[in-house]
């Protein structure tokens, strides 16, 4: 339900409808969700103590890398399938990305299966 919400919201931002206003509060309210996502497990990001700092990108890396399948599922659960699909293959898509070899393989094919976007 709230995949398909953002999605609406972001097609209508695209179509100048939407004040961008709401769309910073859905991303700020994930964020914030995130922070205490990864404030809870500093083992994922223990080379800083600066959450607030880091990016969706850096949080579903280190979760993605380092974290077991309770977390990534919690993840899936605060950002969506499809946002943290979109997250994984924009990040990986660059020649040097750091997503390990065998990580960046399981999950490009299980984000192939699950969503349209990897």
């Amino acid at each position: 339900m709230r995949d398909w919400k953002m999605e609406k919201l972001l097609k209508m931002s695209k179509n100048k409808i939407v004040n961008c206003g709401i769309i910073n509060l859905l991303l700020q309210f994930d964020f914030m969700t995130l922070y205490h996502f990864i404030k809870k497990r500093p083992h994922l990001i223990w080379y800083t103590k600066n959450y607030k700092g880091l990016t969706a990108e850096a949080i579903v890396e280190a979760t993605l890398n380092y974290g077991d399948w309770d977390d990534v599922q919690k993840l899936i659960g605060i950002l969506g399938l499809k946002k943290t699909a979109y997250i994984f293959k924009k990040e990986s898509a660059h020649h040097r990305c750091n997503y390990r070899p065998e990580v960046k393989n399981y999950f490009q094919l299980y984000f192939k299966k699950h969503t349209a976007y990897a």
